[in-house]
């Protein structure tokens, strides 16, 4: 019985090694995301109703085989809302085949209907590589999508009503107190306009003295109706205990939303702090013995 469990545990050791061999020899590799590249990456346009908007695709494929693509359009965040803008974009051709490293385009173009209401609406186009036959028959396929995002905006931006409809939120660093630079920090832009726009941040860091410094970060574009966060930290070559930190957005035109916070740093606390909690049981233990001692006084009556 023995020998025939460990006849068992080998076959099943032997098998597993075998089934390893045969997914690393025998799987098909497929056109991965890194080896297609996509221009523009994000189209921004303008458009009215009842005409046609066309602009091209551009794909280039990087890799040292023919790859396919095929190309739709859909929303381009998992969501149960369905852009409008879906329906009036088409892509031609859907389908195309591209030589190894060399380039081909595909049109998009937007047809929308006459009664459109002004606004922003977007959409995305996913491109998703695929082979022409199977290298192993029956085997599983996993491609990877790359997305691309079509922003279109129907009517005049109103950088006065779109900087009332924008908030930032939760601005504000990650501790309140810090013993020396990099201050991490984070904000949330929101934005309840119609349409999309850029947002771009400024940070001035103003010491006790008086003395700041501003420092650019990266922007973002914002749909309608969404909001984006910023994880971000400051390196900062002024020094002094107490900062007010003023963060600046601007959305376009000479519009901008602002908020303030502020920060406190204390080079050396985590020593003070460890001195302070050995003075705190030096107190405790000496309190400790002078009441172990009042309590035998008051109970035996001998000093």
């Amino acid at each position: 019985m023995k020998h025939k469990l460990i006849q068992h545990s080998v076959f099943c050791i032997l098998l597993s090694v075998l089934c390893l061999l045969y997914s690393v020899i025998c799987t098909p590799s497929f056109a991965s995301a890194e080896s297609i590249q996509v221009s523009p990456v994000i189209e921004e346009l303008s458009i009215k109703p009842g005409k046609t908007t066309t602009y091209p695709l551009v794909i280039a494929n990087n890799s040292d085989q023919p790859i396919g693509i095929h190309a739709d359009v859909t929303n381009f965040e998992a969501s149960s809302y369905s852009s409008p803008l879906i329906s009036w974009t088409s892509v031609s051709p859907s389908n195309i085949i591209i030589p190894s490293n060399e380039k081909k385009s595909i049109t998009v173009t937007i047809l929308p209907p006459a009664n459109i209401k002004k606004g922003g609406y977007y959409a995305g186009i996913f491109l998703t590589p695929f082979v022409d036959k199977e290298k192993v028959p029956n085997a599983p396929v996993i491609l990877t999508r790359i997305g691309t995002l079509i922003l279109a905006q129907y009517g005049e931006t109103d950088y006065t009503n779109l900087k009332e409809k924008v908030q930032i939120k939760n601005f504000s660093f990650n501790k309140l107190i810090y013993e020396n630079s990099p201050f991490d920090f984070h904000f949330t832009v929101t934005n309840n306009y119609f349409t999309h726009f850029n947002a771009k941040p400024f940070v001035t860091v103003t010491t006790l003295f008086g003395k700041s410094e501003m420092l650019a970060i990266s922007d973002k574009s914002i749909l309608p109706g969404k909001s984006k966060t910023w994880n971000e930290s400051i390196t900062s070559k002024l020094f002094s205990p107490f900062y007010k930190v003023h963060l600046v957005v601007s959305v376009g035109a000479g519009n901008f939303i602002t908020s303030d916070t502020y920060l406190i740093e204390f080079p050396g606390l985590h020593i003070i702090l460890i001195i302070f909690l050995l003075l705190l049981l030096g107190i405790i233990a000496t309190y400790h013995k002078r009441l172990r001692k009042a309590i035998f006084i008051l109970l035996t009556g001998k000093d």
